[in-house]
C-alpha cells in the first residue's frame, strides 16, 4: 500500500464511521419507544465507538500527509546536495578542510529550508 492510498483509506473509514455516527444518532432521536435499558446502552456505545473512530482515522490521515510531506522534503534535500557536490568545480576544491565545513553548513542550511513545519501537510 503506497501512502496515499494509506490516506485515502483512513479518510474513507472517517467518512464511513461519520456517517455510521449520524445513523446511529437519528435512530435514537426517532424514539426508543419499547427499548430496553440494554437496548439504549448499546445505541450509545455504538455512537461513541463511531465518533471514536472517526477522529482516529481523521488523526492518522493528518499524520500520513505529514509524513509524505517529510518524504518529499528530503527528497527535494538530497536531489539539491548531490547536485551541489557534484558540480566539479566544487568536487576539486573539496579537499580544503574549509571548503568541507563550507559544504556541510549548506547541507544542513539546504535540509533546514526544506523541512515541512510541524503540521504541514503541504
Amino acid at each position: 500500500m503506497t501512502i496515499d492510498e494509506a490516506i485515502k483509506h483512513a479518510e474513507g473509514v472517517a467518512e464511513e464511521n461519520s456517517k455510521s455516527h449520524e445513523e446511529w444518532l437519528a435512530c435514537k432521536n426517532r424514539g426508543n419507544v419499547g427499548w430496553s435499558k440494554s437496548d439504549i446502552e448499546a445505541v450509545d456505545k455504538s455512537i461513541e465507538q463511531c465518533k471514536k473512530c472517526a477522529e482516529e482515522h481523521r488523526q492518522l490521515a493528518e499524520w500520513l500527509k505529514e509524513l509524505k510531506a517529510h518524504r518529499e522534503a528530503w527528497e527535494k534535500c538530497i536531489k539539491e546536495i548531490k547536485e551541489w557536490y557534484w558540480n566539479a568545480d566544487k568536487q576539486a576544491i573539496a579537499k580544503d578542510p574549509c571548503v568541507v565545513d563550507a559544504m556541510v553548513d549548506l547541507f544542513i542550511r539546504t535540509i533546514e529550508e526544506y523541512i515541512p513545519k510541524e503540521g504541514d501537510a503541504e
